[in-house]
């Protein structure tokens, strides 16, 4: 589809942008020089299935049989599809039968009198067919068909962006969830070896070994730990009934509420396949880009349409039938009656209507640009920034996996020398604190990694590939 190219000698003052004027590319080639993306095509139909959860799988595709977001979305092609009849039915001549029954009494004393003629009489008038059909020859029918059936496809890559959107915002609860079940387990051991340590400062403090000031100490974290907790079960349950509203589907949003959710298992450790064509055919990825420039291809005929409006109007009518005031004659010969004409109607003065409605017109194809190249950058921010929180996530991560190594290396020593009574307990439990802050700091990046995967699929616009009208 070429922009503009229905404009017809309208020169907008916007013009569509073009990613080369933006750094995608420069983007897009620095995050291939990362170990976390590695060239290929995640962008299939259903992308979800790359984090190999069956339990993620069922969510998202429960919720894109049956969610309203998605029935609004398809009605509205529906709703395109029945404009667009309408439109074409302008292209084709309209065929009418009439019946006509008329009982009429004559004055004797009126103009035309015949005499012998009944002055009182039933006149039936039968046309059986009624033809009126407008020559379109500026092609202003043709120009609204062409731009109904453009409406219509941009609600179809509006459909499939609903979907595009519900899926991505399932995966990110879900994988919030994920996390969060995660974090509960390991500030659960935090907190009990807080405790333990609570409970050894307090013997330190009763026997005199130490003063109370660490004891109020521990028992402050202790009480943060467990107000921690409190927090991430409310996360937990606000993921939940999230999951249960999105999802949309009844049998499962019963089941989200009366039965506690599987373990989530969703997986995530190979590089993320990113097209190596991306800053080429991202333009054609996206379905909101794609719903824009067929609202700016629907705009340009719009356009001409309303041109056309400055011209000639012709008009074919014909019918043909039978008259006859006496119903044993109705249907013989000599009651046949035909007509044909053609009409022209040329508007003189409309008080401005018609370069008003051209204006209109005008106006919506720069409204139409403007909402397209707001889309293209938004499309290359969100591809940019989820490309660099990916690589950014990927890079903590191996840091924290070596913070852990030896947090983990230090937790053993430190646990071999209080079994060999070189060591006290307090240094076992701090180093075991020390172990869990680090695996709880890891949950939280793997978290970011995840999220910056499903921003990243929803960015480069997920399955869509751009169809023709």
């Amino acid at each position: 589809m070429t922009l503009l190219s229905g404009c017809f000698h309208y020169c907008p003052h916007l013009h569509p942008y073009s990613l080369v004027q933006t750094d995608l590319n420069q983007n897009v080639q620095a995050a291939f020089s990362s170990p976390a993306v590695s060239p290929g095509d995640i962008v299939y139909q259903q992308w979800w299935h790359f984090f190999k959860d069956p339990q993620l799988d069922r969510f998202i595709e429960l919720s894109l049989s049956c969610h309203p977001s998605i029935e609004l979305a398809e009605a509205r092609i529906y709703w395109a599809c029945d404009q667009a009849k309408i439109a074409r039915s302008a292209l084709l001549p309209h065929l009418f039968g009439v019946i006509d029954v008329k009982r009429q009494k004559v004055s004797r004393f009126a103009p035309g009198f015949v005499p012998g003629f009944p002055e009182v009489f039933t006149d039936v008038t039968i046309e059986l067919a009624t033809a009126v059909y407008e020559l379109d020859i500026w092609r202003k029918n043709r120009s609204l068909y062409i731009a109904a059936l453009d409406r219509m496809c941009a609600d179809v890559a509006n459909y499939e962006e609903a979907k595009l959107l519900l899926s991505t915002t399932i995966a990110a609860v879900y994988f919030d969830l994920q996390m969060a079940l995660a974090r509960k387990e390991v500030t659960k051991s935090r907190l009990l070896a807080r405790e333990e340590l609570l409970s050894l400062r307090q013997q330190q403090w009763r026997s005199g070994v130490e003063s109370e000031l660490p004891f109020y100490q521990v028992d402050t974290d202790v009480q943060l730990l467990k107000d921690l907790i409190l927090q991430i079960e409310d996360q937990i349950a606000t993921d939940q009934h999230a999951l249960a509203a999105l999802v949309g589907n009844v049998d499962c949003a019963c089941a989200l509420e009366g039965v506690p959710i599987v373990q989530p298992s969703a997986q995530f450790h190979q590089p993320f396949p990113l097209p190596v064509s991306l800053p080429i055919d991202l333009l054609g990825r996206r379905p909101d880009i794609t719903a824009q420039k067929w609202l700016i291809e629907a705009s340009c005929y719009d356009i001409k349409a309303a041109r056309a409006n400055f011209f000639p109007r012709i008009d074919l009518i014909g019918w043909l039938g039978t008259e006859s005031i006496k119903l044993s004659k109705l249907f013989t010969g000599q009651t046949l009656i035909a007509l044909g004409e053609a009409t022209a109607t040329l508007p003189i003065f409309l008080a401005g209507k018609l370069r008003a409605q051209l204006g209109v017109a005008q106006d919506e194809l720069e409204i139409a640009i403007a909402n397209y190249n707001n889309t293209v950058l938004l499309a290359v921010q969100q591809v940019s920034d989820a490309l660099s929180d990916l690589t950014i996530a990927s890079e903590r991560e191996k840091v924290l996996d070596q913070s852990i190594q030896a947090a983990a290396a230090l937790y053993q020593l430190t646990e071999q020398k209080f079994v060999n009574a070189v060591s006290d307990k307090l240094a076992v439990l701090n180093a075991f604190e020390s172990l869990y802050i680090q695996k709880d700091l890891a949950i939280q990046v793997q978290l970011a990694r995840y999220e910056a995967a499903v921003d990243l699929i929803r960015a480069i616009g997920g399955g869509y590939h751009e169809c023709s009208r």
